[in-house]
């Protein structure tokens, strides 16, 4: 036999005729539950909707005090602002005048530490030379004494060499130098002898210019260009003769190599073993050479 639910007239299985509670009861309790549920949740977001409200109510009058203590303060700046432009005109100036002379001191306060600051730096210059200065003397003194160190080590060195100089060295020292003044002796005679020789040929020159004059006097009626000609070229032969015999009396000392022309107008002493001429050279004195000439030119003497 089928029950039939008289609650939602639906078959069942007998269970309510048995005083147990249909599927139907149970799905109705169901949504019940579900029902209260979202009705619980609803509430929920009511209060917290409302709770929202509340902060937005209570954020809004935050701004509102704020915007009336804004707006108080404003009155109370214009009030004061009011205040002070109803201030006296005395007062404005006395202000003006005491800003005026603060701006001053400053300036004369800037002043002063501009001039203090460049005092410093002058000092600071000063001193920089100053410090510069002694270390440039004290680098001298250390130079002075580190010469004078290494002198006087240049001096022990040399003192020692000396010392261990051989003996055959000194003897030879000893004959160069007594052979010099061998030779310088021999030179002095031999100048003397050359001075002498010369004196005699400028008094013979004289004489014979002395001879030629009376001579071209004499011939007053010969053409005056010839007899200027005569003389040059007796004049140059005597020279000549009086030079080739002179010529034997010559000593060389050092070598002399010329390449140009050279005039000497006084004696010339050389003092190598051998002279070299190559261009010409015009002697117009005495000559003292002790060895070998080599002539490459003509040679005016």
């Amino acid at each position: 036999m089928i029950a039939v639910c008289l609650r939602c007239e639906r078959a069942c299985d007998g269970e309510c005729a048995r005083g147990k509670q249909c599927a139907c009861e149970e799905e109705r309790a169901r949504e019940e539950e579900e029902h209260a549920r979202e009705e619980e949740r609803a509430r929920e977001e009511e209060r917290a909707r409302e709770e929202e409200e509340r902060a937005c109510e209570e954020e809004e009058r935050a701004r509102e005090e704020e915007e009336r203590a804004r707006e108080e303060e404003e009155r109370t700046l214009e009030a004061k602002c009011a205040r002070e432009e109803q201030c006296a005109c005395e007062e404005c100036a006395r202000e003006e005048e005491e800003r005026a002379c603060e701006e001053e001191e400053r300036a004369r306060e800037e002043e002063e530490r501009a001039c203090e600051e460049e005092e410093r730096a002058h000092e600071e210059e000063v001193r920089a030379c100053e410090e510069e200065r002694a270390r440039e003397e004290e680098e001298r003194a250390r130079e002075e004494e580190e010469r004078a160190c290494e002198e006087e080590r240049t001096l022990e060195a040399k003192c020692a060499r000396e010392e261990q100089c051989a003996c055959e060295e000194c003897a030879r020292e000893e004959e160069e130098r007594a052979h010099e003044e061998e030779e310088r002796a021999r030179e002095e005679e031999e100048r003397a002898c050359e001075e002498e020789r010369a004196r005699e040929e400028e008094e013979r020159a004289r004489e014979e210019e002395r001879t030629l004059e009376a001579k071209c006097a004499r011939e007053e009626q010969c053409d005056v260009r010839s007899v200027h000609v005569r003389r040059r070229r007796s004049v140059h032969m005597k020279r000549s003769v009086h030079v080739r015999r002179r010529r034997r009396s010559v000593h060389l000392k050092r070598s002399v190599h010329v390449r140009s022309s050279v005039h000497v107008r006084k004696s010339v002493h050389v003092r190598r073993r051998s002279v070299h001429l190559r261009r010409s050279v015009r002697v117009r004195s005495s000559v003292h050479v002790r060895g070998s000439v080599h002539v490459r030119g003509s040679v005016h003497v």
